[in-house]
C-alpha cells in the first residue's frame, strides 16, 4: 500500500506537492497514484531500484514529461535546470568545457544576444567553483567521468534557477569527484535554491533533509533520510 506524506511541524514549506499524480508512456503506467512533496530551500533524494520511476519524477519535475493524471503545484518556482545522466549526453559534442558551461546562460540572453560581463562572470565562478576553471579550454571528449559530470553540474548552476534537478549526478564518479559535487550540492538551499536528486548512494542519500523512496512507479516512502532508509552508514 502506498504510504502517504504528512505535514510535519516545523518542515519547510513546500516547493512543490504532487497529488495522485500518474504517468502513461506508451501503454505502460511509469508513474502510479503518487501523493509527495519537495521541501522548499532543501535537497531531496529520490531513491529506488532501476526502473522505479526516479528519472521519470525528474522529467515530471523538470516540465519536460508530461502528466497523465493528477496534480502537481508549484510555490516559489520559476527557472528549473535539470541535469541528466551523463550517459545521456552525447560524448562527441565538438565544444570546450566553457562553451558548455556557458550554455546555461543563453535562456537568459535570448535570441541573437551576446553574453554580457555579467554572464562571463557567472561562467567563470561557476567553472572555479566545480574547480574545472583549467579545463576551459579542453573539448568535452577530452574529459575523465568526472570533470564531464562537473563541467554538466556547472551548466546548471549558472542558470541560477529556483530548482536545480540531477539524475544520479556522482554514478561512476571516484571519491573526490563525487565529494566535490556534493558538496557544492549541499551548500546550494542556503543560497534559495531546491534541490532534488536521483542516487544509489546511500552516503548521499543521507545528506539531504528529505527522501523519497519510488518502488514500481509508486512513492512508498517519504520523510527525513533517517525515516525512509535507516540509520546512516557508517
Amino acid at each position: 500500500m502506498q504510504r502517504q506524506e504528512s505535514a510535519v511541524p516545523g518542515t519547510r514549506p513546500s516547493a512543490i506537492e504532487l497529488e495522485n499524480l500518474s504517468v502513461v508512456r506508451g501503454r505502460r503506467l511509469v508513474l502510479s497514484q503518487l501523493n509527495a512533496r519537495i521541501p522548499k530551500f532543501d535537497i531531496t533524494t529520490v531513491v529506488g531500484g532501476n526502473g522505479a520511476g526516479k528519472s521519470t519524477l525528474l522529467g515530471v519535475l523538470a516540465g519536460v514529461i508530461n502528466v497523465t493524471g493528477g496534480t502537481l503545484t508549484r510555490d516559489g518556482v520559476g527557472r528549473v535546470a535539470h541535469v541528466m545522466q551523463r550517459t545521456d549526453v552525447p560524448d562527441a559534442l565538438p565544444l570546450t568545457v566553457r562553451e558548455t558551461v556557458a550554455m546555461g546562460r543563453w535562456e537568459r540572453l535570448g535570441p541573437w544576444r551576446r553574453a554580457r560581463a555579467e554572464d562571463r562572470r557567472r561562467v567563470a565562478e561557476t567553472m572555479a567553483e566545480l574547480g574545472i576553471e583549467g579545463l576551459a579550454d579542453r573539448r568535452l571528449d577530452e574529459l575523465s567521468g568526472g570533470q564531464r559530470q562537473r563541467t554538466l553540474v556547472a551548466q546548471a548552476l549558472v542558470q541560477d534557477a529556483d530548482l536545480l534537478l540531477l539524475d544520479e549526478p556522482t554514478t561512476g564518479l571516484d571519491a573526490a569527484a563525487r565529494a566535490d559535487i556534493l558538496g557544492v550540492l549541499d551548500a546550494l538551499p542556503a543560497r534559495g535554491v531546491t534541490v532534488v536528486h536521483a542516487t544509489h548512494d546511500p552516503e548521499a542519500a543521507h545528506r539531504a533533509g528529505h527522501c523519497l523512496a519510488l518502488d514500481a512507479g509508486a512513492v512508498v516512502a517519504g520523510g527525513t533520510p533517517a525515516e525512509v532508509l535507516g540509520p546512516r552508514p557508517g
